[in-house]
This record gives structure tokens, sequence and C-alpha cells, in this order.
């Protein structure tokens, strides 16, 4: 199974394109970051985006090995 990868920017999450460099994203982020503000652009599954991140831009980025999971820990009446 294809891992789903989300990152988050100041609270606006995008899941990235399949295939997307993430080690490359990550670096573009934290230099934007330690620079002037720069548009960084990333690929969706359904779109291009670019996002303006400066050094106050809050960054998460999450790697979903098991995009099932939640239904295996869920209990039976919460579905």
């Amino acid at each position: 199974m294809t891992p789903t990868t989300r990152i988050t920017f100041d609270g606006e999450t995008h899941i990235l394109a399949p295939g997307a460099d993430l080690i490359d994203l990550m670096n573009r982020v934290e230099s934007a970051a330690h620079g002037d503000s720069t548009f960084v652009t990333f690929s969706t599954p359904f779109e291009e985006m670019s996002v303006l991140v400066g050094a106050t831009t809050r960054v998460r980025i999450a790697v979903d090995f098991n995009t099932h999971a939640e239904q295996d820990v869920l209990p039976h009446d919460w579905s």
C-alpha cells in the first residue's frame, strides 16, 4: 500500500501527490522559512499548489503508512 503524505501550512492541510519528493519539499520549505518569504510549490492529486512560506509559517508533515488503520480501531457502534 502506498503511504499517504499530508502537509499542513498554518492549519490548512493538503495531501501530496503520490511519488512526491518529500525530502526536496522539506528542504524548500526550510529554506523559505529561513530567508525572505517565498512561494513553495507542490502537487496534490488534483492540482498544483503554491503557498507563501515565511519565518512564522507553521508547517507539519505526516506520512500515514496504514491509511485504513482507523477502521480497525473504532468500536463497532461508531461505524
